[in-house]
């Protein structure tokens, strides 16, 4: 039996109900089949404009990026999320504390440092370093977003950051809005990475219909040295080190030529919706990684979920020119 039918078996003999005449804490991997976190106005749900317009030096940027990074790829068994679906209201609560004792002001209610986490049994964080961590409650509209989870016997016991995203809103937050604006959301940029994630469901159904999420190395601080630190909405933060024109910011949208013909790339039929998507709603930067990558839901450490459709190699095929970063009236602020 492959690894992940195991582990989801696993997770329902062990789930555990909440009170009498609740539900089941945990529901497993796979939101409800059609369902989108967000709003229908949100950017990570709307299509990008045919007349959209590209930054001036869109060129250089995707050269200075595929130079650096070479082609895009994508992360599935680590540096991604793995997403557990579940009924907060039949779950035990867990105040989780951040261990680096910085959490965004609108998440520590009661100003103890800690958060409170649905606690499903048998969930697990993303190996790698950042061990990010989603959890969506699609019933109550909630997602709770971990980065660094760590875990002791099976339970949450610390983050180095949480942050409760309202699913039925936009998705965005103000651009360095408040003292602790550096705390917002989970990932760097501050923008929800369950809005771009690609869950192995959708990409099964054929039908991925929201911008996808994607990180690269050449995020922008500046595009002057000693300059301001640039953004793009909907980021909220930053942590872009690279100086110049040549770079991306955080939140920019890259498109994919809508004229792209897919056929003539020889991508396989299951890879072209996850293409299409992109030429649709495109790729929205949101966090800073060595590769060009997009993020598949990390259904297990093997991976044997995502490797029958071989998806590096397909990814690959797309060629750079295809590429265009996309404009935005840029959020500004001083590095100190």
């Amino acid at each position: 039996m492959p690894l992940r039918a195991i582990i989801l078996a696993l997770l329902a003999i062990f789930a555990v109900p909440g009170p009498a005449g609740a539900g089941q804490c945990l529901s497993g991997m796979n939101p409800p089949q059609g369902y989108r976190p967000f709003s229908a106005d949100s950017p990570w749900n709307t299509p990008i404009a045919a007349n959209a317009p590209a930054f001036p030096d869109s060129p250089a940027m995707i050269q200075t990026l595929f130079q650096t990074a070479g082609p895009l790829t994508c992360s599935f068994r680590k540096w991604t999320a793995p997403l557990f679906v579940v009924d907060s209201k039949a779950c035990e609560t867990v105040a989780v504390p951040s261990h680096k004792g910085e959490l965004h002001p609108s998440m520590d209610e009661d100003g103890d440092g800690k958060v409170p986490v649905p606690m499903p049994p048998g969930i697990w964080p993303d190996p790698a370093a950042d061990g990010h961590l989603l959890l969506m409650d699609p019933g109550q509209g909630k997602a709770w977003e971990l980065s660094q989870a760590r875990m002791d016997g099976g339970r949450l016991v610390s983050a180095s950051r949480i942050f409760i995203w309202d699913l039925r809103g936009s998705g965005v937050l103000p651009p360095f809005s408040g003292p602790s604006w550096w705390t917002a959301g989970a990932v760097a940029s501050g923008v929800p990475f369950v809005a771009g994630l690609v869950t192995h469901a959708e990409f099964l159904s054929g039908t991925i219909n929201h911008a996808l999420i994607c990180g690269l190395p050449t995020t922008r601080q500046s595009s002057t040295p000693g300059g301001l630190l640039e953004l793009c909405p909907p980021a909220s933060r930053s942590d872009g080190k690279a100086v110049g024109p040549d770079s991306i910011p955080m939140g920019a949208r890259l498109a994919l030529d809508p004229g792209l013909d897919l056929d003539a790339l020889g991508l396989s039929e299951k890879v072209k919706p996850l293409v299409r998507a992109m030429q649709r709603y495109g790729l929205i930067v949101g966090l800073s990684s060595k590769t060009f990558q997009i993020y598949l839901q990390n259904m297990g450490p093997d991976g044997a979920a995502w490797n029958p459709f071989n998806l590096k190699n397909e990814l690959a095929k797309i060629p750079a020119s295809a590429f265009r970063v996309l404009a935005c009236p840029l959020a500004t602020r001083t590095l100190k």
